[in-house]
């Protein structure tokens, strides 16, 4: 059975580097930083379960995130977006 393809991402400049610094920050709180992470990742096209292995967390999760960021798209700030 074919797995279905993950929701693809594209990150302008500026958001990237809002993630990036959210991830460099020893401030930021880990849930955030987790999915600050997926979101970079999905940007470089790795996959769901590569995603997965990487940052040690669950398949649904990644999912969940890359569909909300999608989702999401429409509001300017990036911490917001991450939130729950």
């Amino acid at each position: 059975m074919p797995l279905l393809p993950a929701d693809p991402i594209t990150l302008s400049d500026e958001e990237r580097k809002a993630l990036q610094t959210i991830v460099r920050v020893h401030t930021s709180a880990r849930q955030i930083v987790l999915r600050a992470q997926i979101i970079l990742l999905a940007d470089e096209d790795v996959g769901v379960r590569e995603t997965m292995r990487w940052l040690g967390t669950w398949d649904n999760m990644v999912r969940r995130w890359r569909k909300r960021w999608r989702a999401r798209s429409n509001e300017p700030e990036i911490v917001p977006r991450l939130a729950e």
